[in-house]
């Protein structure tokens, strides 16, 4: 049997599906989370004290936590991270002890943030080519990115975030469902900031429903913000000056337990984020039967969204690119369940079942290899 210790920040429902993929698939699994549930999170419906499942718990972000886990010597730990110390020391130590670990992060920031961070990432890739079985990224673009550290292709495995599966059918979240009413809806699920692209998404979805080729349908679309909005009401007066503000629901944040309800009123997804490292949503999107439009900036959009067949990819910052994939919609209503047909298909070779698979035979691979390194 697999016997896994997982480090990560918090408890979230981004990584649910896969744990519970993983004791179903016959791992035996602990998870250690080091920090509490963040402010940020818990204003977007989060709960600061979580019910854990047995074999997770919270610990200090300390070396001393290995403790906690008797047979810690004996596991494969992941270790979900580089940028806190205490990450970095417990890769240090895992390697000085020969207990054996893999990384599993998406990828860093592009820029100046990536520059200046390189010679950090350099001597950490290092460490992993040296010591680690590997490195699972979280999309295929943090795998790349993991290799422009230097780690090595063979070291590399995909496994991003598979949440388990939304049916379509069941309660709708009340206030989105009385918004839309007889029409169609695009629907955001996050926080409402600018790097989610909130400003892009307001002034696409105008040019989408308010130009000429809109006037060829009788379909009413509107706009479902479902999140925190963290800009003090820019939003708000922005829909406002567009003229779109009866057609845009601002409707707070819903507890992940109940996300559900806002995706199933609504017949197009929409993450048009200016930087993502991977974006869950659009597996939920794609679970619940939704188009899906995403912006190349997201590492979920080159996995879960396949141009003209489910969905469009659309250029990260650009209104025109994502005015006209909304546009598509607009003039021809029935696409989008066109579309959302194909989502689903496309999440049955994503869910957390196949990615526990695909993990346990990554980590296979990888102790073959590092089996035949050593003799």
């Amino acid at each position: 049997m697999t016997k896994l210790l997982v480090w990560t920040n918090m408890p979230n429902h981004y990584q649910r599906g896969l744990f519970d993929a993983m004791r179903a698939a016959g791992v035996d699994l602990r998870v250690a989370y080091y920090a509490s549930v963040s402010a940020d999170r818990r204003a977007m419906g989060w709960s600061a004290e979580p019910d854990l499942p047995d074999g997770e718990t919270f610990v200090d972000a300390n070396l001393g936590s290995l403790s906690m886990f008797s047979d810690w010597r004996e596991r494969t730990h992941f270790v979900a991270g580089y940028g806190t110390a205490f990450l970095r020391s417990l890769a240090r130590r895992l390697a000085r002890d020969r207990v054996p670990w893999v990384h599993w992060s998406e990828r860093s920031h592009d820029g100046i943030r990536w520059a200046a961070g390189y010679p950090l990432k350099r001597a950490y890739a290092e460490l992993v080519n040296r010591h680690a079985l590997g490195a699972f990224g979280i999309g295929h673009r943090a795998m790349e990115d993991f290799h422009r550290w230097g780690i090595r292709r063979e070291k590399l495995a995909n496994l991003p975030y598979s949440p388990a599966g939304i049916s379509r059918e069941g309660a709708l979240d009340e206030a989105c469902r009385v918004f839309k009413g007889e029409g169609k809806a695009f629907l955001f699920l996050g926080g409402l900031d600018h790097r989610k692209g909130i400003d892009l998404l307001l002034a696409a979805f105008a040019r989408a429903t308010t130009g000429a080729a809109s006037r060829s349908t009788s379909t009413r679309w509107s706009l479902l913000l479902v999140g925190d909005d963290r800009s003090k009401g820019a939003y708000e007066r922005q829909a406002r000056e567009l003229g779109i503000e009866t057609s845009v629901l601002f409707r707070g944040p819903i507890p992940p337990g109940d996300l559900a309800t806002a995706l199933r009123a609504a017949e197009v997804l929409v993450l048009p984020s200016r930087y993502d490292g991977w974006g869950v949503t659009l597996n939920e999107g794609a679970s619940a039967g939704l188009a899906l439009i995403g912006s190349d900036a997201c590492g979920a959009s080159e996995q879960l969204v396949s141009p003209g067949e489910n969905g469009f990819v659309v250029e990260s910052g650009n209104v025109d690119s994502l005015a006209r994939a909304m546009g598509a919609y607009v003039v021809d209503p029935e696409l989008s369940g066109r579309h959302g047909q194909a989502s689903r298909a496309i999440f049955a070779q994503n869910t957390p079942a196949r990615a526990a698979e695909r993990m346990v035979e990554a980590l296979r691979s990888w102790e073959a290899l590092a089996s035949s390194e050593q003799s």
